[in-house]
């Protein structure tokens, strides 16, 4: 509904906790959201990525620094 009323603007989804709702985000809601928010989960959970890619079944390689 927002990004119809307003289409230059940046649309975020936030509070989310779930690979589901990643995963909802990302594909399902493409042209309604422009940015998955994370912040918080990401303070509550260091690990939030490398737990949503498995649970995702998504293959993962650390980054090498």
């Amino acid at each position: 509904m927002v990004k119809k009323a307003y289409p230059d603007m940046a649309v975020g989804a936030g509070m989310i906790t779930t690979a589901e709702q990643v995963n909802n985000v990302v594909t399902t809601r493409k042209g309604q959201v422009d940015v998955a928010l994370l912040g918080r989960e990401f303070l509550r959970n260091p690990y939030f990525v490398l737990r949503t890619a498995s649970e995702l079944g998504v293959a993962m390689r650390p980054a090498v620094i």
